[in-house]
């Protein structure tokens, strides 16, 4: 990003509030979550035949994990931006009027294009219509309720379900500010443990119960695990004891969480997001592996290992700085790609669609990619100009962080 003052050094950089710090990384690790997303949508409708399709199927269609890795920094950077901004003026308006303009244009904008589509182009050229009724979970940011009260998907129009996790991102800035504002620093490390542990409790009495397993799936209270382990890295980044306690554990946590997850999937043949048992044992586990990577990256900022030079580069933090707006358009998208794939990219080289389904991978996620770009230029970035007015931050502040890249969590 292109500024009128010099660029940040590294030592400006520490200098400055942990919320305000640019972290290349974590950029290029919502660039990941987010590419997770998108081969997991665009690959419904592969067949998987033979072994290697096979395994590819179950790598893409585990890509649905992304979203735990979004939870966990939003947690992360929305905690940190709150603890440091706590007791200052204007603490609450300041931050719910910086997340209006960075979630409400493009969100509002999007919804409204779908119910045209749904209410007037659609009926026009098909004589079907949606019932008016099926949208207003998206207007309010219910759509997670909506679903949960139905049972499945069909509770919202098809190519607004993916508006789910959104609505939890909602909830969980409509709520924690107050919980960060109430709270010592003690207190908040026990409520994020108990948020941690209860979600994973509620899940376990809810599959106990026969709830249906979407139920499980997109509720705020039993995804609080992946957002409070977030929550708690905030924490202890801001506490040097708390921080040599936690490292350890999600150094040795981690690669076991990683080899059961793939025990687990090979147990069931695949790790899909509606298997309630999947729901009940691989996200926190998930959740482990995730805190586990944001915590090292955070610490590890600037040291140009292999892992840092990789979340760094130029196109994972590209899809990263784009990613609010990639996974808002994409899903839509599919209404166009999946027929022209179901119509044009059924051949197969050697027994395999991979080639046939990279060549769809393509076209779909670069067709978002050029529409988040255009988004960003033409809605985002005019309105993220405006958070400054809202309450001013430095040159240097302003300089530490991409524009909009704060917690701009899909």
């Amino acid at each position: 990003m292109k500024t009128s003052i010099e660029p940040m050094s590294a030592r400006d950089n520490e200098e400055l509030p942990l919320s305000r710090r640019h972290v290349p990384a974590l950029d290029g690790l919502r660039g990941v979550a987010i590419l997770g997303v998108l081969f997991y949508h665009f690959a419904f409708s592969m067949a998987g035949r033979g072994p290697v399709d096979a395994t590819a199927k179950v790598l893409l269609r585990s890509g649905w994990l992304g979203v735990d890795l979004f939870f966990v920094l939003s947690g992360f950077l929305i905690t940190g931006i709150l603890i440091d901004a706590r007791g200052s003026e204007g603490y609450f308006r300041t931050f719910f009027a910086r997340r209006s303009l960075r979630i409400f244009p493009l969100y509002f904008l999007s919804v409204g294009a779908l119910v045209f589509a749904l209410h007037v182009a659609i009926p026009a050229l098909t004589g079907r219509a949606t019932p008016p009724g099926a949208v207003w979970p998206l207007w309010t940011y219910l759509t997670n309720f909506a679903v949960a009260m139905r049972g499945d998907w069909s509770a919202v129009p098809f190519y607004g379900i993916h508006f789910w996790s959104l609505a939890i991102e909602e909830q969980f800035y409509l709520a924690w500010p107050i919980v960060v504002y109430l709270c010592t620093p003690r207190t908040l490390l026990r409520v994020c443990i108990s948020a941690i542990v209860g979600s994973v409790l509620i899940r376990l009495a809810m599959f106990a119960f026969d709830v249906p397993a979407v139920a499980l799936y997109v509720l705020p209270f039993t995804r609080l695990d992946s957002l409070g382990c977030g929550a708690l890295l905030a924490v202890a980044a801001r506490d040097a004891r708390l921080a040599s306690t936690i490292r350890p554990m999600l150094r040795g946590a981690a690669p076991v969480a990683v080899a059961s997850l793939v025990l687990f999937t090979l147990w069931r043949g695949q790790l899909e997001n509606l298997d309630p048992v999947a729901l009940v044992v691989a996200l926190p586990l998930a959740a482990v592996v995730a805190a586990h990577v944001v915590l090292a990256r955070f610490e590890r900022a600037g040291s140009n290992d292999l892992a840092d030079r990789m979340l760094s580069s130029r196109p994972l933090r590209m899809f990263g700085r784009y990613s609010y707006a990639l996974y808002v358009i994409h899903y839509p998208l599919r209404a166009i790609f999946d027929p022209l794939s179901a119509r044009y990219l059924q051949f197969t080289v050697l027994g395999s669609e991979l080639p046939a389904r990279t060549l769809y991978f393509a076209l779909a996620i670069g067709t978002s990619l050029a529409l988040a770009w255009l988004s960003w230029h033409v809605v985002e970035r005019p309105f993220l100009r405006l958070k400054d007015r809202v309450h001013p931050r430095s040159d240097r502040q302003a300089a530490a962080m991409p524009s909009g890249a704060v917690a701009t969590i899909p």
